[in-house]
């Protein structure tokens, strides 16, 4: 599941970053709306929900490149202490939404007890257990994160294009 962006390229820059969170969008897009439209499977939910991992993590790096951290430090720095940073320098509540969505997606996808409920029909869904909270994950709400996620590209494209 972890992936090291660093293999796609050999000097990352926050266009490099962004051209690979885009095209995780258009796979998370395909998911969402085609796949998922006509398996209608956890495992669809499940891989929906990875792909929008590496979307986010693309777009964390192009983001903090953009807010000055060097590429090289970029692979040193733990997910976690990534979403710390860009909390930290952003208040904007779309910002600290997206990276909460992202630890927490994060959080479904290792969790170990995943319970599958109405395959193969229009309400599937995904239970499980986080922090000692059920949380259940359904077509409804990935579409609704997929949403989210976009206009998360959005705003790092324009930060990126303002910086410029």
């Amino acid at each position: 599941m972890e992936r090291d962006y660093y293999e796609d390229v050999e000097n990352p820059e926050e266009d490099d970053f962004l051209k690979v969170g885009k095209e995780q969008l258009k796979r998370v897009e395909h998911l969402v709306y085609v796949t998922l439209k006509y398996t209608r499977t956890v495992d669809v939910l499940i891989n929906v929900l990875l792909r929008m991992i590496e979307a986010y993590d693309a777009l964390i790096n192009a983001f903090l490149m953009i807010q000055g951290v060097d590429n090289n430090d970029l692979s040193k720095i733990p997910v976690l202490e990534k979403v710390k940073k860009i909390e930290e320098k952003n208040d904007d509540p779309q910002v600290k939404e997206n990276m909460g969505i992202y630890v927490l997606i994060r959080k479904i996808v290792k969790s170990k007890n995943i319970e599958k409920h109405h395959e193969y029909r229009r309400p599937v869904a995904l239970t499980t257990i986080v922090q000692e909270q059920e949380v259940k994950v359904d077509i409804d709400l990935v579409t609704y994160y997929y949403a989210v996620l976009m206009s998360f590209y959005k705003l790092v494209e324009t930060f990126n294009k303002t910086k410029e």
